[in-house]
């Protein structure tokens, strides 16, 4: 295990602490002059130096103990091991009091599911705080504790780019790095961006003990699932960022939702009575056959929004062959391949497939992430249909429940 002794091989690494303030608000009605300090905020605590430089020490860290943890588990000595281990770091902390509580260590299986999905989530938390990728520069911004939104400036190339902070930690995930001007700024942001890729850690640890819990009652065994390497799961990352660019209208759906309820995110649009949110389904299908097969093994459709490349294409289509002078897709039209796809679903729906696709082949062109590489106007239709999708299934979910 890594050591906060400066005298560690490995050099010495901080004990983090959690920020009590928001994230940064940033002046972005114009850029400032980047030579001006920048003003300090009274109300904003303090915050441990945490260089980029420190980030692989830390992910190795803590990829360390939960290894270590895993295996006690397994081996079913995890009381005794936890009792002996002295962690040195609050982020390690965290880690063992989860599989403390027993949370993670209730019939841990020792099939090929458990592994496969138990390094899928290793995997998933060190693509959320990169170590190398794409970066951008930051060069003003302030910290304010009272402010309820929190945005930043970045600069790329000639052009400054407004985004807020939890995009600039979504966008992590695509290989998208941001450098501060001071390394306050930049420490606050890694500590940040580390806590929370590590809530995804525990949070998939989690699900994955409670879907062997599940499957130990049963004679069928879960499929591994978690990290798969499959186009999909890149194009659910995208739909995700596409739903909350504005306010948080999804949510990612937990490993055992998604294993055992086929539920990849939860929908929170105005109007949904399901606390929990409206399950949704993302498929990155263009072939309808396909899409009707996957579509047949579910248990209740009706009660679940549906997004894909086809649901989005039959939406589109049907609005503009309701208004064929409307000028409402302009942008989208101007992106595709040819002309007179809209009206088109099945055509539409190959091409917009392939959008999707070229925008997740090129995924640090723009600061935000991929999702702005596509038109205005098709994001704006993504989260209104899936708005309104999603009322009609929580709807069918509310008519069901009240009649049994």
């Amino acid at each position: 295990m890594t050591s906060t002794d400066p005298d560690h091989p490995k050099g010495r690494l901080i004990s983090f602490r959690e920020i009590n303030a928001d994230l940064p608000t940033v002046h972005d009605q114009s850029l400032p002059d980047i030579t001006e300090k920048a003003p300090e905020s009274k109300s904003v605590e303090p915050v441990d130096p945490f260089p980029d430089s420190a980030i692989p020490y830390m992910l190795e860290s803590i990829e360390g103990i939960v290894q270590q943890l895993e295996n006690a588990s397994r081996a079913g000595h995890l009381a005794h091991f936890v009792n002996t281990l002295e962690p040195y770091t609050q982020e390690e902390n965290r880690i063992v009091d989860a599989y403390r509580e027993g949370a993670l260590s209730r019939s841990p299986g020792k099939g090929d599911f458990r592994i496969h999905n138990f390094t899928a989530a290793l995997r998933r938390f060190h693509q959320a705080v990169p170590t190398a990728g794409k970066s951008f520069e930051v060069p003003f911004v302030s910290w304010d504790k009272e402010s309820a939104t929190s945005n930043m400036v970045v600069v790329e190339g000639d052009r400054t780019v407004s985004l807020t902070a939890e995009q600039a930690i979504a966008a992590s995930k695509w290989g998208i790095k941001f450098r501060f001007a001071n390394e306050e700024d930049q420490s606050r942001f890694n500590t940040r961006l580390l806590a929370k890729a590590l809530d995804g850690l525990i949070g998939d640890l989690q699900g994955i003990a409670r879907i062997d819990v599940y499957f130990s009652r049963k004679k069928s065994a879960p499929r591994a699932l978690l990290g798969e390497a499959r186009a999909g799961a890149r194009f659910e990352d995208l739909i995700l960022d596409i739903l909350r660019e504005h306010e948080p209208l999804a949510s990612r759906a937990s490993i055992d939702q998604d294993v055992i309820q086929k539920t990849d995110l939860r929908i929170h649009a105005e109007g949904v009575a399901n606390g929990k949110g409206c399950r949704a389904q993302v498929k990155y299908i263009a072939d309808p056959k396909v899409h009707a097969r996957e579509l047949a093994a579910f248990r209740l459709p009706e009660e679940y929004v549906i997004i894909s490349p086809i649901t989005i294409a039959d939406g589109i289509a049907s609005a503009a062959n309701f208004d064929p002078k409307s000028r409402r897709f302009h942008a989208l039209d101007q992106a595709l391949p040819e002309q007179n796809l809209l009206g088109n679903s099945r055509a539409l729906g190959y091409a917009l497939q392939g959008l999707f696709r070229q925008a997740l082949q090129e995924p640090t062109l723009d600061p935000r992430g991929p999702a702005f590489l596509l038109p205005t106007d098709l994001r704006d239709f993504i989260r209104s249909y899936v708005s309104e999708a999603a009322i009609i299934a929580d709807g069918a979910r509310t008519k069901r429940k009240q009649a049994s």
